[in-house]
Formats: C-alpha cells, structure tokens, sequence
C-alpha cells in the first residue's frame, strides 16, 4: 500500500503576533460608580459629579497628555475634554469625574465618555478597547435635592 505524502507550501507571514494586551484598554475598578449610579433621579438644573473608577487595562502609560473626553449622546454642559491630572500605569486605579448640569427637560439622558491618548485617538473598555462608559440620569422635577452618593470602597 502505498502511503499518500503532503506537499507543503512555505508562505513567509502566515502569522501576524500581536500583543498579548493592547497599548490602550479601559477597565471597570471592583466599584465602578463611585456616585451617581445610574438612573439616579435629578432636578432640572441640578449640577452633579459623576466619579467612575477606572483600572489602566492596557500595556501603556496614560501619560498628561490623554485625556477624558465626551463621546456620544448629550454632554450635559460637561467639559468636552479633560486632561488627566497624573499618570497611570498599567494595573493602577484612578477615580475620573466630570461635573454635570442636568437638562430643564424631564427625561432618561445618558452621556458617553472614552479616554483620548495624546494623538486624539479614542479607546474605552471592552474586548476592542472602543465601549465607551456613561452616565444615565433620569431629569424630574419631583426628584428629591440630590445629596452625592458615594459608593462604599472595598478594603484593599
């Protein structure tokens, strides 16, 4: 009997390595809403921070130069971009937090961030870096004065 053999064909890059971690990536601390959980009900008007703790997921340094920057859907009189006040190295935590003014309309608003690096490209969370993080509040004009809510920070 006779035993068929395989041809092989050599193709120089076949295989393109990538990173095991992308330079850029955004990740959710243990407490991701650090205040204003989502749906919090709001007066028209009212000015609110809204603090997301977020882990530097990437293989990259966030230098001074990035920035957290409005996304998508309604800015809510935020600052359209905001320089990071320190680094933050890969693995670290920091808390980012952006000063709102609800709408006089009552409604659900949601408000979508990303971090920019200093070459004016977007990133975020997500298995491609690109989900952006928001805020969603709810504008009535019955809502109670809105004390900030803090989230209870875990033990290290």
């Amino acid at each position: 009997i006779a035993i068929p053999t395989i041809e092989r064909t050599l193709t120089k890059n076949l295989v393109t390595l990538t990173p095991q971690y992308r330079c850029n990536s955004v990740g959710m601390g243990e407490v991701f809403d650090i205040t204003i959980p989502d749906y919090t009900r709001v007066l028209p008007g009212q000015k609110f921070t809204k603090t997301w703790r977020i882990i530097n997921n990437g293989s990259c340094t966030w230098t001074r130069l990035y920035r957290l920057a409005f996304y998508s859907g309604n800015s809510m009189g935020a600052m359209q971009e905001q320089l990071l006040g320190s680094e933050v190295a890969p693995g670290q935590m920091a808390d980012f937090s952006v000063v709102f003014t609800a709408p006089e309309e009552p409604g659900e608003y949601q408000s979508n961030w990303m971090l920019m690096d200093q070459d004016g490209n977007y990133f975020g969370a997500g298995y491609n870096s690109d989900a952006p993080f928001w805020t969603i509040i709810i504008v009535d004009e019955n809502a109670p004065t809105l004390t900030p809510t803090i989230t209870q920070t875990p033990a290290p």
